[in-house]
């Protein structure tokens, strides 16, 4: 019984679920991965069960509770249970893999990370995924309307974030961090990049980092020797932050992607601004796996609603540096750019681009 999923199965704290999991975790030494996500009743009581069972297990090196309310059954301020998960996690001697994707941490969940992050020595794979939660609060580290009045009242990220980065930023094992829909400390961040000798995946797509900050993470970029995947989609940067990106990031050969792109990627049309237009072209001078890009709808000049609906205003910038990726690409073979507000004259950039190409593309709609 190496892997169990009881993802989706309704467990809750009421029916002594938490006391049964705990009891599995201790009673089956060649347990390996344990699936728990889904489980929206699961509570904090339960969450301090599996944490004693998780902390007596010596086998186990995969986690995940996705999608679990940790306080459900209990009050919704209730977050020891999580705080006692992170913890079991802290000197535990197998554990490689733990995912708390849409669990709606709190601050106090970031302080234990970071704890974990520094003393922990096994651990690769951290999941803190929190752009999709349902359970978003006004307390939660996910909260971007609650990021955005930090921001306009003068305030920094929650000290829970900044917190887990320190902690990274000492840490010696982590290969894996996804903190999409963050509200990133962005000088935490820098610092932990210039250092960290062994991350090389990292999730910023969501994170609600603006202006001057994205210098700061290019400036952590710069001197980032590991890294190779990153992921920057679907983040209010402005086109002087996607700059900052592209020159620190220009000669770093490892680095196979900065906006986690595959041949299955499937951009949200409505977020591809002038600055991810941007960082796009970049990427596509020198990415050779996508085929078709679809961009229509989309707001690649600045005049379409998209993620930044308050500065609706054209920005010619990322439609220049498509116009010369065009050129370079040797992949791509369809593109779609209609129903971008494009003027005749990007509209002529294009065309001349493509008509510069040495294989012309199959499919050009503008």
């Amino acid at each position: 019984m190496p892997n169990i999923d009881l993802s989706n199965c309704e467990l809750n704290s009421a029916d002594g679920d938490g006391e049964a999991i705990a009891k599995l975790l201790r009673s089956f030494p060649a347990l390996k991965s344990l699936d728990l996500s889904a489980n929206d009743k699961l509570g904090a009581r339960a969450a301090h069960d599996i944490a004693g069972g998780l902390a007596a297990s010596r086998s186990i090196t995969s986690i995940t509770f996705a999608d679990c309310n940790l306080t459900a059954g209990d009050t919704s301020r209730d977050t020891s249970g999580s705080v006692a998960l992170i913890n079991a996690i802290k000197q535990h001697p197998t554990l490689k893999s733990a995912n708390f994707s849409d669990c709606n941490l709190k601050e106090d969940a970031g302080e234990a990370l970071g704890r974990v992050l520094a003393e922990n020595r096994t651990l690769a794979e951290l999941n803190l995924k929190g752009g999709n939660s349902i359970r978003i609060n006004e307390d939660s580290l996910f909260d971007w309307a609650k990021a955005q009045n930090m921001r306009e009242t003068g305030k920094k990220a929650p000290d829970g974030m900044t917190a887990m980065l320190e902690g990274l930023k000492v840490n010696k094992s982590l290969k894996s961090l996804e903190l999409s829909g963050y509200n990133v400390a962005a000088v935490a961040l820098a610092e932990a990049l210039k250092v960290h000798p062994a991350l090389q995946s990292l999730d910023l797509s969501g994170c609600c980092l603006e202006g001057e900050e994205w210098k700061t993470v290019a400036a952590g970029l710069a001197q980032n020797r590991v890294l190779t995947w990153l992921d920057l989609r679907n983040t209010p940067m402005d086109v002087e932050g996607a700059k900052a990106i592209v020159d620190a990031v220009k000669d770093k050969r490892q680095l196979k992607t900065i906006l986690g792109l595959t041949k299955q990627t499937r951009l949200t049309t409505q977020t591809v601004t002038p600055a991810i237009a941007l960082l796009l072209a970049f990427e596509l001078k020198k990415n050779s796996v996508l085929e078709e890009l679809n961009l229509e709808h989309g707001n690649i000049v600045g005049l379409n609603y998209g993620l930044h609906a308050n500065k609706k205003a054209y920005n010619a910038e990322g439609i220049t540096a498509f116009g010369e990726m065009l050129r370079g690409n040797s992949t791509l073979t369809s593109i779609k750019l209609n129903k971008n507000n494009l003027t005749d004259a990007d509209k002529k950039l294009i065309n001349d681009a493509n008509a510069q190409r040495k294989n012309p593309l199959v499919k050009l709609e503008l």
